[in-house]
This record gives C-alpha cells, sequence and structure tokens, in this order.
C-alpha cells in the first residue's frame, strides 16, 4: 500500500537571533536533536572584537598616561623640595654673615 501526506513534528522550534549580527555559523541539521547548552548558531563578532580591543588600548594609553603624570608630579615636587631646602641654607647662611658681621635682623 502506497500513500501520499505531510508528517508533522510533535515538538519543533523557531530559531530567532535576540541581537542583530551576521551569522557565522549553523552548528546543526534539520531534524536533528540536541541537548540543552549545546551551540545552534554563531554569530559573527569580528566587529565587537575589534571594538574590544580599540577600548583596552585605549585604557592602557589612560593608565600610561596616568602613571607619567603621577611620576611627573612627583619629580616636580621634589625639584620644589630641593629648591626650597637650598633657598633654606642660602637664608642661614646670609644670617649667619649678617650676625658675624653684627648687623643681624630683628
Amino acid at each position: 500500500m502506497t500513500s501520499i501526506g505531510t508528517v508533522i513534528a510533535p515538538r519543533s522550534i523557531t530559531l530567532r537571533n535576540e541581537l542583530p549580527g551576521t551569522v557565522r555559523q549553523i552548528a546543526l541539521t534539520p531534524g536533528q536533536v540536541v541537548d540543552a547548552g549545546t551551540l545552534l548558531v554563531a554569530l559573527d563578532v569580528s566587529v565587537e572584537e575589534a571594538e574590544l580591543r580599540a577600548q583596552e588600548a585605549q585604557a592602557a594609553l589612560a593608565e600610561t598616561t596616568r602613571s607619567t603624570t603621577s611620576t611627573r608630579s612627583l619629580w616636580r615636587s621634589r625639584q620644589a623640595e630641593q629648591f626650597l631646602v637650598r633657598v633654606e641654607s642660602r637664608c642661614h647662611v646670609d644670617l649667619r654673615r649678617l650676625s658675624y658681621r653684627g648687623a643681624a635682623p630683628d
């Protein structure tokens, strides 16, 4: 006996992307039984990966700039301290000279 008809699966699903993008890979075949967690479709993420690398590079540059600025600030602070020590020392020398000559200010 021969018959013609349509077979309807008792359970089926429709796949849709939650995010826009280009499908890079379809990892299943029609009728394939899959377990929970199995990769079904992979999207092309090359643009997102490039953006991530660019953001990481900007973060690294910002960190380097911050570090360089901190180092410069510390260096300038030490220079200022050394200058004040030299000025203070010169003042002491001048005061001693004046007191030696008997003309120390009150």
